[in-house]
Formats: C-alpha cells, structure tokens, sequence
C-alpha cells in the first residue's frame, strides 16, 4: 500500500480507468515534448534561416525583427505540423498498450480515494518460460517500486529465473515522426 492506493489484478470493467491513465501519461508533457522534438529535428533548418537573414546588409534595423518574425513563424509552423502526428502515435501507443494487458499478468495500482489508476505494470513471459519482463508505468518512483516489487514476487512464484524491466516507451518520441 502506498500513498492510500492498492495493487490490484487487471479486471476488464477497469479497461476505461487504464486508459485515461494512459492518456494522462502521455499527454501531461504534450507541448515540451512536441517543443523538444521541434528543437531535434529543427537545427539544421534553424541555422539556414538565421544565415538568410543575417545575410540581409547588417545596417538594416529591421535584421533583429525580421529574426524575431522568422523564429515565430517556423516554430508555430513545425508546432501545428507535428501536433496532430503527436496525437496519431498516442492513439497508436494506447491501442497497443490497451491490448497488450490481454497477454501476460496485470497489477494496477489504485487511489482507494478516487478509484483511479496511479500505475500499471505487466508481466510477460518471455522465452521457454525461463525468462519475464515487466513494463511498468507510474507516477511516482514509490508507486512504480511497489508494482515491480508484486511483479518480481509473481515471477518468482513461477519460477521466473530471469526478470528484466522493458525500457519505457513514453521517451522514444522518434517514431511518431
């Protein structure tokens, strides 16, 4: 039990309590994501335009205004572009998260308070049943430690010999690209 919640199995009636908890995660940090993608991707065209401008003749007062009009226009532009790809690769990551908790064991972390989900965490056998991983989503560090500390006590008690953790996924934003 941690911060007033308690680890449960996955149920089905709770399939809308998990994604809205997935969906939280991954549009919490929507716009800074988006933004930090923009600056990535964006350097190269970034220092073309700054080149373009500065090549204006220097004596020209309008150079800082024209910079200042050409950064606002290429961010706003690559923001509207690569928002509706952001939202696209988070329906894509839901729907696979949603059916990924039909294979494997499932615990979620619940707010007696709220009834809502403050952490998921799945494990899956991998290889000859020697071996599991666990993928885990949370809120906090403590909350993510209980759900690994059921899924590892839970691998035991199968005679899991190795247990992994997958890397998490929310963090590799390269592939909505």
């Amino acid at each position: 039990m941690t911060y007033g919640g308690t680890i449960q199995e996955y149920a089905p009636d709770r399939r809308n309590n998990v994604e809205r908890f997935y969906g939280n995660v991954y549009n919490k940090h929507r716009t800074r994501r988006i933004l930090g993608i923009m600056l990535a991707r964006g350097r190269t065209s970034w220092c073309y335009g700054l080149m373009a401008i500065l090549a204006t003749p220097i004596t020209m007062k309008s150079a800082g205004k024209l910079f200042a009009l050409w950064q606002l226009v290429w961010t706003v532009r690559w923001y509207r572009r690569l928002a509706p790809r952001y939202d696209n690769w988070v329906q894509h990551q839901m729907i696979r998260r949603m059916d990924q908790l039909m294979s494997g064991k499932v615990w979620l972390m619940m707010d007696k308070e709220q009834g809502t989900v403050l952490g998921v965490a799945r494990f899956d056998r991998q290889h000859h049943h020697q071996e599991g991983q666990i993928q885990v989503t949370a809120q906090g560090s403590q909350i993510e430690l209980a759900l690994v500390q059921t899924s590892i006590q839970f691998a035991r008690q199968q005679d899991v010999n190795v247990i992994t953790q997958a890397p998490p996924e929310i963090h590799n934003l390269d592939s909505f690209l």
